[in-house]
């Protein structure tokens, strides 16, 4: 995989682009890094959704 750095309009904004041979698999990896246990909980009782409270913190 190889990343490279894309320029932005803000100066603030780092965006860095991947190129893989598998975007399927490189996807569902950073999906995962990312998306949270408490991210998933919050965007879902954000949305309206009647979740459960339970052990969603990390």
């Amino acid at each position: 995989m190889e990343l490279r750095k894309k320029d932005t309009q803000s100066p603030t904004e780092t965006v860095f682009l991947s190129t893989t041979l598998d975007a399927e698999w490189e996807l569902r990896s950073t999906f995962a890094r990312v998306a949270t246990r408490n991210l998933l909980y919050n965007l879902y009782k954000h949305c309206g959704y009647d979740v459960p409270e339970g052990p969603h913190q990390e």
